[in-house]
């Protein structure tokens, strides 16, 4: 009874059964972590309303992950080993395309209602997939295909429910467009991270988008810089240390799966978005925009229950 199974009938031969692949769940739960920390982070804007500039709070949110970075190199003293790479090209790429990503993220949210900004920048998960599959050779199914149809949907729905959807002209025009841009570099961004993942250390990642970021954003955000509450600058720079986890989080889940499946994962975060806005800010959804979550959320489950299986031989 426990000895070698037997398979189509052949006396001996080994059977091969498919496994849940962990390594894919847990880079989905590490995304789902990454998601929803960066769907707070990018509500700053509208914490402040109009008190705080856009890259006064980007600035500040860079130099509290920057100086948690460098305490911890310095202490350990291997500042100048971790900032080291074979590829400074590819890290400043990346820092760019995160600190305008970003940047685009928080005037999107600030200028729009919550959700629709969330689900406009939420494209970067259709161009990952896309880059994905072209860039790493990922296989795009016709079921993982319509579960990010499903996500897509959801996410349109809800920006429609919410009246950015159906009407693009005037004063919204301008920050739907910054949202756009904003994905399509988060996009880029995120193919990064993968490719960097690869090689290079998950520490080295970090310090060089904190440091590039301070970088970008000290002379606009000192050239725009408002007086502000003491407990608003506190809550900026702590979006620093927050975001951190929010990276560390996304470097590993693309490390543990592909990017075609961590991709679509990111829709959770106008599901996020929108309980984060009527919970902080009264920005009920509507009956569409409800079901456009639910959509979201029954992509995601879709997607999840077709990650890459891994052959097990039993015998």
């Amino acid at each position: 009874m426990y000895g070698t199974m037997r398979a189509y009938g052949r006396p001996n031969a080994p059977m091969t059964l498919p496994m849940p692949n962990l390594d894919a769940l847990r880079g989905i739960g590490w995304a789902i972590l990454g998601t929803g920390i960066f769907s707070l982070a990018y509500m700053a804007g509208k914490l402040s309303g109009d008190v705080a500039s856009v890259f006064q709070i980007v600035l500040l949110r860079y130099l509290g992950g920057s100086s948690i970075l460098l305490m911890l190199t310095l202490r350990k003293g291997c500042l100048r080993t971790t900032l080291v790479t074979r590829r400074p090209g590819a890290h400043l790429v990346r820092s760019l395309c995160s600190g305008a990503g970003g940047f685009a993220a928080i005037y999107a949210a600030t200028h729009l209602p919550a959700a629709s900004a969330s689900a406009i920048g939420l494209l970067d998960g259709v161009l990952i997939v896309l880059l994905g599959a072209l860039i790493f050779g990922e296989q795009l199914s016709l079921l993982r295909t319509i579960a990010i149809t499903l996500c897509l949907g959801g996410a349109a729905l809800v920006s429609f429910s919410s009246g950015t959807g159906g009407g693009l002209g005037g004063a919204s025009a301008f920050p739907a467009g910054i949202a756009l841009a904003g994905a399509a570099l988060v996009a880029i961004e995120t193919l990064l991270i993968k490719s960097l993942g690869r090689s290079e250390r998950t520490l080295t990642m970090l310090l060089w988008v904190n440091l590039v970021g301070v970088l970008m954003f000290i002379i606009p955000g000192l050239a725009q810089w408002q007086a502000i509450p003491l407990e608003l600058v506190v809550v900026f720079i702590a979006l620093g240390p927050l975001t951190l986890l929010a990276q560390t989080a996304n470097i590993r889940a693309f490390r543990l799966a592909e990017a075609g499946v961590v991709g679509p994962v990111r829709y959770l975060g106008i599901v996020f978005t929108a309980f984060f806005a009527w919970f902080a800010f009264g920005e009920a959804l509507n009956l569409p925009g409800a079901i456009g979550c639910v959509i979201v959320l029954g992509g995601a489950a879709m997607l999840a229950g077709r990650i890459p299986k891994r052959a097990v031989t039993a015998g």
